[in-house]
Parts: C-alpha cells; sequence; structure tokens
C-alpha cells in the first residue's frame, strides 16, 4: 500500500494527531477535528472573559455540584463551537475559515471586554449600519492589543500548523463524528442538568449574548434576514370589515392577556390548593380546556391577535400583516395597549399604546419593577373615554419566571416556604411551587378588581375577557420554565387558563348566559380570539368565522347573524 506521505516524510498516527519523520527534527501534524478542538477550547477560555465572568456572577461556584454545572457548560460551548466547526473541516477552507473567525471573535472580546456589549441583532445592525465617524469612537490604540493577541498572532500559528487531510471521503466522515459526538455531549450535559440550565439562562438572558462567537455568527444571519424578509409596508387584512352605528350603550372590552399561567394551577379548574378565591365569588365563565398557539410570548402573543390558524402561524409570515387590533382601529374601535411586561412584539405599534412597567408609584412598583396592579392605575380615566367602542388590553407580567416571588407583593405570600431566588436549582421543587402559586393568587386579585370596577359602569355592555399567552412547566419530569417546541411540549405549557365576566346588560342584550355555561368545557384555543375580537364589536368581515367567536356562541352577535341567516 502506498504511503500518504513520501517515505521521507512517512506519517505515523498518534492519537488524533500525526508525526511527521523528517532527518533533522520532529513535528507534529493535527488531523482536522484536532485543531477544530484545539480551536474550541482557545475561544471559550480565552475569548469568553465577559461571559464567565457574568456566569460566575450568576452561579457562584461554592460547592462541588455547582463546580460540576460550571464543567458540563464549558464542556457544551466547547462541543457546541466544534460542532460548527465541523461544517468547515476540509482541506483548503479550514484554515481560512478559523483565521477569519478567531480575528473578527478578537473585535468581539474587544467589545465585550472594554464596552460590556452584548451581541444581538440590534449590535449588528448599529455595527453594519454606523458611518465611520460613530464608529472610530469606539476604537482606541487597545483594540490594536486585542487584535495582535488574539487574532492575528493565533492565525499566523494556524497557518504555520500541519494538518494532516485524508481523502475526501475519510474527511466526510471525520466531520460527520465530529457532529454526532459534540451533539451528543451537549445533550448527555442538557440532561443530567436541566434544570440548572433552565434557570440560569431564563434569569440571566444576556449571557447567552456574551457566547463569543455564537453570539454573532447567530444574531449576524438573523439581522439581516429579518432586514431581507420585512416587506415596506404591512399587508392590510379585512379591507371589507364595517361596524354598524353604535348602540345606545357603549361596548366596553377589557382584555387581560396573562403571562406564564398554567391552567391546573387555578383552583376553579380543580387546584387542591385555593389559588382563586375572590374570582370563586364572582360570576364568571371559567373556560376549562383552552390550548396556547405556542409556548413562549414571542410566538403565542402575535398568534393570539393574528388571522392566521396555529397550524398556518408562523412568526416571520405574520409581522408582514396587520393584526385583528388594526382591523379594529380601521373600523372607529378606541384600541388601547397598556403593558407592564416587555413590550407587544410589534402588534401594538398602530394603536395607543402605554407602558407602565416602569412608573413611581410606591404602593405597586418597587427598584426592579412594578406589580400587575400597575394596570389599573388611573383606569376610570380609559373607561371614561368618549368612544363608543373600548378595546383595553392589559398586558401582565403575571406568572413570569424563573423569579415567580418579584411577581407578588408580601401581602399574598400565602404558600410557604417560597423559593426566593431565580436560581431554581437552589430551590426545592415545591418551594418553587409555592413562589408560582403565589403569582397566581395574585393574579386573582387583580382580575377581581378590574370586576369590581367594571360592575360600576352598569350602564355599559362591558366584558373582561382574560387568557394567558402560554402556561408553564414547574418541575413534572424535571422539566422547568417553558420554550419547548410545541410538538414536544408537556400540556403544563399549552394547557392555558381563560375566563370570561359580562356585565347585567351584556348578559341581557346580547349573551344567554345559561346556554353559554354549557359550553364551559367546549374546547377552545388561541385561535377563537381575532374572531371573537370582531364578534364583539359586531364587525362584519369576509375573515369573520361564527363559529370560532366565543361571544356569538350563545349570543346575538350582529356579526354572527349577518353571516349565519
Amino acid at each position: 500500500m502506498k504511503s500518504v506521505l513520501p517515505k521521507s516524510k512517512a506519517a505515523v498516527k498518534i492519537g488524533i494527531g500525526y508525526t511527521t519523520k523528517r532527518p533533522a527534527f520532529f513535528q507534529f501534524s493535527l488531523t482536522p477535528i484536532a485543531l477544530n478542538l484545539t480551536v474550541a477550547v482557545a475561544l471559550v477560555l480565552l475569548f469568553n472573559f465577559s461571559f464567565w465572568q457574568r456566569f460566575l456572577q450568576a452561579a457562584p461556584i461554592t460547592t462541588v455540584s455547582s463546580l460540576v454545572f460550571a464543567v458540563s457548560c464549558f464542556l457544551v460551548l466547547v462541543a457546541s463551537i466544534t460542532l460548527l466547526l465541523s461544517l468547515f473541516a476540509f482541506k483548503f477552507i479550514q484554515k481560512p475559515v478559523l483565521m477569519a473567525l478567531l480575528l473578527v471573535s478578537a473585535f468581539c472580546t474587544y467589545f465585550l471586554c472594554e464596552y460590556g456589549i452584548p451581541f444581538d441583532g440590534s449590535t449588528v445592525e448599529n455595527v453594519l449600519e454606523s458611518d465611520f465617524n460613530e464608529a472610530r469612537e469606539y476604537f482606541h490604540g487597545k483594540v490594536i492589543v486585542y487584535a495582535v493577541l488574539l487574532g492575528i498572532l493565533p492565525g499566523w500559528l494556524i497557518s504555520r500548523t500541519r494538518v494532516f487531510y485524508p481523502s475526501f471521503k475519510k474527511q466526510l466522515l471525520w466531520a460527520f463524528l465530529s457532529s454526532v459526538l459534540s451533539i451528543i455531549l451537549i445533550a448527555v450535559n442538557f440532561g443530567l442538568f436541566y434544570q440548572s440550565y433552565s434557570s440560569l439562562f431564563r434569569n440571566h438572558r444576556e449571557l447567552r449574548l456574551l457566547v463569543n462567537p455564537l453570539n454573532y455568527l447567530y444574531a449576524t444571519p438573523a439581522y439581516l434576514l429579518k432586514k431581507t424578509d420585512a416587506p415596506e409596508a404591512l399587508i392590510p387584512i379585512a379591507e371589507d370589515a364595517t361596524m354598524p352605528a353604535s348602540p345606545n350603550a357603549k361596548n366596553i372590552l377589557v382584555m387581560v392577556v396573562g403571562e406564564t399561567a398554567r391552567a391546573d394551577h387555578f383552583s376553579l379548574n380543580g387546584y387542591t390548593r385555593n389559588t382563586n378565591p375572590l374570582l370563586a365569588n364572582q360570576e364568571i365563565f371559567n373556560f376549562t380546556q383552552v390550548q396556547s398557539c405556542g409556548t413562549a410570548t414571542a410566538v403565542s402573543l402575535p398568534c393570539m391577535f393574528s388571522h392566521f390558524s396555529r397550524q398556518q402561524f408562523s412568526v416571520n409570515e405574520a409581522k408582514k400583516y396587520h393584526s385583528v387590533l388594526d382591523v379594529l382601529k380601521k373600523v372607529g374601535v378606541d384600541v388601547i395597549w397598556r403593558d407592564n411586561n416587555s413590550g407587544c412584539k410589534g402588534i401594538c405599534d398602530r394603536v395607543t399604546y402605554e407602558d407602565v412597567s416602569h412608573l413611581t408609584l410606591p404602593d405597586v412598583c418597587n427598584d426592579k419593577e412594578c406589580f400587575d396592579e400597575v394596570l389599573l392605575h388611573n383606569f376610570e380615566q380609559l373607561l371614561n373615554r368618549p368612544s363608543q367602542n373600548l378595546l383595553i388590553v392589559l398586558h401582565q407580567k403575571g406568572s413570569h419566571g424563573p423569579a415567580y416571588y418579584q411577581r407578588t407583593p408580601q401581602t399574598f405570600k400565602k404558600f410557604k416556604p417560597e423559593c426566593q431566588t431565580g436560581q431554581l436549582q437552589d430551590c426545592s421543587q415545591q418551594e418553587i411551587i409555592n413562589a408560582y402559586d403565589n403569582s397566581i393568587l395574585y393574579t386573582d386579585s387583580v382580575l377581581s378588581q378590574l370586576i369590581d370596577v367594571l360592575k360600576q359602569h352598569t350602564d355599559t355592555h362591558a366584558a373582561l375577557l382574560y387568557m394567558s399567552d402560554h402556561g408553564e412547566s414547574l418541575g413534572e419530569n424535571n422539566v422547568y420554565l417553558h420554550g419547548m417546541p410545541y410538538s414536544m411540549a408537556p400540556s403544563a405549557q399549552t394547557h392555558i387558563p381563560m375566563l370570561m365576566w359580562l356585565s347585567p346588560l351584556q348578559q341581557q342584550g346580547q349573551m344567554d348566559s345559561a346556554c353559554l355555561k354549557k359550553h364551559l368545557n367546549n374546547v377552545y384555543s388561541h385561535d377563537n380570539l381575532f374572531h371573537s375580537l370582531l364578534g364583539f364589536f359586531y364587525v362584519s368581515t369576509n375573515l369573520y368565522q361564527a363559529d370560532l367567536d366565543w361571544f356569538a356562541l350563545c349570543g346575538k352577535s350582529l356579526a354572527a347573524s349577518d353571516q349565519l341567516h
């Protein structure tokens, strides 16, 4: 058999490397996979000072288990980068890619260390769209040090490294095996430390933006895709929509968008703990079988107000279109979005928007955030607006985790002991559940207060509609938080609470409450919301489907009667 190298340079395999025999000296030659692994380890150790500094603040090494978790995190990062580099483990492209990667990562390290600037889509946008005068303010002599020590010098070493490349088929095989081993290593670590990873990266989301080079390698194409995919103008929907002249009584719908509430922790749905003591005494209609559109706010929230069904919905496609709020505004409904969360994901960009999450109200706000009672601040002023048709959307902070304990005032700490940290691995499952249940108890109070306010408006067709965006896992099968792929998600993340309250005038003029009670156990979903909002305000359009309208189910919706008769 012929040798791969000339006899005078015969290659002898040693582990993952090769030696070449020369008359005068000994020289070591790496395999492509060994070179990738070496670069990955260097990137994790030398290019991620900011990440490890923030990591150790969030998860300090104080015990053997915390040390093991830190080692696990190191292995996951090395495996993730190695998996990425496996795509380029081929002759003629590997070295240029690695050299370019190290140089760009050196600049990224500079920004992370010197300015604390994490890399996400907005950072990439600023970099790509800044002019020269703006950009040069960020650079000074130290950037040369970073470029030379972390970029140019390692790149030169790579260029001088002898790499043994076998046949192309073997290169493909090695790249494939490297990818498989990396995936296995990542999966095993996530499986063993799922609770720790979930808690850490949910409570400290900035960490993922600090992992160099994965941060900019993800953010850059995501930004470019978003920029090229974004339409010049949103596509209007329901252009045939009309709304008849308003009746004598004012129509008011208060829509409360819950956050991370799961149906089976509402005592209204049979939960053994009394988490709904106040709502139980209100005349409400509680729907027991409601499914969310997604398992995370970024999906569920735009899906709720979209004309797409869950099966049809995609975030990229839906963002090209108007939402039901745009339709209602177009036909004359006064739409107000009041937010105590992190925004509306673009849904409310064209209606009246109020951010109350940072008000300075001593009774309901602290130095970190405002409790959901801030949504009731000056609420009467909203109800008394001169509009004949009024939709008020209240976006809760609700039960957002993992720091559930921060969602409730001290007077609602009924279930104890409560997990008093966002690091869920530091608490027992029961402590986590206690903190979560306290947040549900507080939501019960907020909703009951809203109903009491609406009761004072006896001369209006008023209604309150509450539904959560998605649920939450609390340790069942060692699964925490939310955001799992929908097809794999447990019911805890998709089975959501929903309830209605209707004013006496609303029940007399529009809804048959006795009929409605017969349908409380029907299966519904976020798909119903678009059509129910149209139906409440009697909006007629070809997009409207009466069979998906809760208010037309047992009522006298004009929109329903137009299409059913």
